[in-house]
């Protein structure tokens, strides 16, 4: 009979155990998860970002642009009136 009670223990012992390491295993998996989808969430969120960026660079330099050729019309307005 102590053989088997030993047997029993080592058992639920192993049950145990292995029960413990797959509880792990899967806070584990979820912790990853959560992790990646953070991960994600800042990639997206630098990606809006550097876009907004790219976009207001843009206009910028639409309007430099803009300002430049009205300037170089402008001159020549005034270049025309004096010529006349």
């Amino acid at each position: 009979m102590a053989n088997w009670e030993k047997k029993s223990a080592y058992l639920l012992r192993e049950t145990v155990k292995f029960t413990t390491y797959i509880d792990a295993l899967e806070l584990a998996g979820v912790e990853k998860e959560k992790m990646e989808q953070e991960k994600r969430e800042r990639e997206r969120e630098k990606a809006e970002r550097e876009e907004k960026k790219r976009k207001e660079e843009e206009e910028r330099v639409e309007k430099e642009t803009d300002k430049d050729v009205a300037m170089v019309d402008g001159e020549a307005s005034i270049s025309h009136a004096i010529s006349t």
